[in-house]
């Protein structure tokens, strides 16, 4: 708990990480960078990545990992986070590539 207090990891903070997999490298890196160009913009979420998952490659295709993360302080309610995530899933929307979400994931790699 101290390391995560240290790095401001949930509980002591908000966060959402998003996992892209599919059979194509190249659709499932655009469809991260993609979902990590829509939040460029947004003040109070801290963007993690786009990056390829500790194990890119298996036999289910591709996987990369983006993390949205806010502060408890400046996001009570984590209804900001929860928008960002939203808004994430209604413009990534791929047939080839699917896109899981783990709200304040144990861990993040």
């Amino acid at each position: 708990m101290n390391d995560r207090d240290q790095l401001n990891y949930p509980p002591f903070s908000r966060m959402i990480s998003f996992g892209f997999q599919g059979r194509s490298r190249d659709s499932v890196i655009q469809l991260a960078e993609k979902a990590a160009e829509l939040l460029k913009g947004q003040k109070t979420v801290q963007l993690l990545g786009p990056a390829p998952a500790m194990i890119e490659k298996s036999h289910m295709g591709y996987h990369w990992k983006l993390v949205l993360k806010s502060s408890k302080a400046e996001d009570t309610t984590g209804g900001l986070l929860r928008q960002a995530a939203s808004f994430v899933l209604n413009g990534t929307q791929d047939k080839y590539v699917r896109v899981t979400i783990d709200v304040d994931p144990y861990q993040i790699l």
